[in-house]
């Protein structure tokens, strides 16, 4: 008896240099819970990145269509109601047609700015003519450019001639965000 007893103790003296089985699963299951937790919280975190990058993008497309129209609205000299002046303006158009100086009035010394809406983009289409548009469009120079993207809307945007006032809105959305952009200008000088 004390011959087993010596075996036994002796046994449990040596150094173990391995893994039981169980402590291999139990130490795969905490593992393994561990990595599930990380990558539920790394794919939450990317929605809410992406969510975020949508929103960045519709405050700036939104903002800067605004501010870009407001401004050339107040440099314009005149302000014309674009059914009045151009025979087949582009469809889904906010309705006006701005008269500005060009900044480089070298062979055409008339500039006429129009925005419409065009699959989602914002566009700005400038007319540049060496005659007033009460004249007539004789000869051109045409340029287009894309003022700001993901705009689903421009229905509330109107142009009141008899007030002098024009209402700009703006429904923008981009991967399901959704925002609505106003401004109202007073635009009563030279028209």
């Amino acid at each position: 008896m004390k011959r087993i007893l010596l075996v036994m103790k002796s046994f449990y003296r040596k150094k173990q240099k391995g893994f039981t089985l169980i402590e291999l699963i139990v130490a795969l299951g905490i593992s393994s819970i561990l990595i599930i937790v990380i990558s539920y919280i790394m794919a939450t975190s990317g929605k809410i990145m992406e969510s975020n990058i949508s929103r960045n993008k519709l405050n700036n497309n939104g903002g800067y269509a605004i501010d870009y129209i407001e401004k050339e609205i107040r440099r314009s000299i005149n302000i014309y109601n674009i059914d009045d002046f151009i025979a087949k303006p582009k469809d889904n158009n906010l309705g006006f047609l701005l008269e500005v100086v060009p900044y480089q009035a070298e062979k055409n010394p008339y500039q006429y700015i129009y925005y419409y809406l065009d699959k989602g983009n914002l566009i700005r289409y400038s007319i540049g003519i060496e005659n007033p548009i009460e004249e007539g469009i004789k000869s051109s120079n045409i340029g287009t450019n894309k003022i700001a993207e993901n705009i689903v809307s421009i229905k509330k945007t109107y142009f009141n001639i008899n007030e002098k006032f024009i209402h700009l809105n703006f429904q923008c959305e981009n991967n399901g965000v959704k925002k609505e952009y106003e401004s109202s200008i007073y635009a009563g000088l030279g028209m």
